[in-house]
């Protein structure tokens, strides 16, 4: 919640250039998985063992969502023309709740990667 709040105060980056940081937090991903995470069934050593390393990654990326998901709705509409507003508004909507979707979904190959050794 904090996350979707903040864009009230700070806009930045601009909508040219919003990707760049919504692409870097796919770096955050070997971060979880070399921290402590199902100790039992995990095939990867443990390299982060802190727990508030953990906690503190989990909040990096909950506000870093938020903030970035907030950012592109109200970008969505700002950058077609007024007559198409509504409709991007839409589809920037579909497209985020798509990206939840997926987001979650993937969780559970995560979880599955760890415990498997593929490589």
């Amino acid at each position: 919640m904090i996350g979707n709040v903040i864009p009230n105060w700070i806009t930045f980056p601009g909508p040219k250039y919003l990707w760049i940081p919504v692409a870097l937090r796919t770096l955050l991903l070997p971060f979880f998985f070399f921290c402590n995470y199902k100790p039992k069934y995990r095939v990867w050593p443990v390299l982060i063992t802190n727990d508030y390393v953990y906690i503190t990654g989990g909040v990096i990326l909950g506000l870093s969502s938020g903030y970035y998901s907030s950012l592109s709705m109200m970008y969505a509409p700002r950058c077609v023309p007024q007559q198409y507003a509504g409709v991007a508004g839409m589809m920037a909507a579909f497209a985020l709740i798509c990206g939840i979707f997926a987001g979650i979904n993937f969780s559970l190959v995560i979880s599955w990667f760890i415990e498997k050794r593929i490589f």
